[in-house]
């Protein structure tokens, strides 16, 4: 016989488990010896998602915990199915103004979630191309493991 409490508690578990963020792309790019150079360009290039939806760009970067700066500058290359390039420079937190690692760290490495858009929308349809340098004073750039870009889809509410 099937106890009515088991499944009722069995469909909310699988509720909870099911309502994390859709991700519609997802890349990582590691870092060779962990030192990112001026030449070392990081490419993301994937096909537009639905262009009715709306998404959030999100750049993950690992680190090292001994890594000696509170943030880092990259030049971000957004290069867009029609040919159209943009161009601009973030600086990118790792740390907080008390030098308190932001993310998650775990052993020697942090991982630090950055959003560089939310609630956008893509306007061509076709393939996409984001191209990340660094721009910082150091090169190589010590301590920088890997890079990872997510789109993910924003639920309607």
């Amino acid at each position: 016989m099937i106890n009515p409490l088991k499944c009722l508690l069995f469909f909310l578990l699988l509720s909870i488990i099911s309502c994390g963020p859709i991700i519609v792309f997802e890349k990582v790019v590691p870092i060779e010896n962990a030192a990112w150079k001026y030449n070392d360009q990081v490419n993301f290039e994937f096909e537009a998602p639905n262009l009715a939806g709306k998404y959030n760009l999100l750049l993950t970067l690992k680190h090292s915990n001994e890594f000696a700066y509170q943030n880092t500058y990259v030049k971000i290359q957004t290069i867009f199915p029609s040919g159209k390039k943009e161009e601009q420079s973030l600086s990118l937190n790792l740390a907080d103004k008390q030098g308190k690692w932001m993310g998650q760290c775990s052993g020697k490495s942090c991982e630090a979630t950055i959003a560089l858009q939310m609630n956008t929308t893509f306007t061509e349809s076709g393939k996409y191309q984001i191209v990340l340098t660094q721009d910082s004073r150091e090169n190589p750039l010590e301590g920088i493991h890997s890079l990872t870009f997510q789109i993910e889809a924003v639920e309607k509410s």
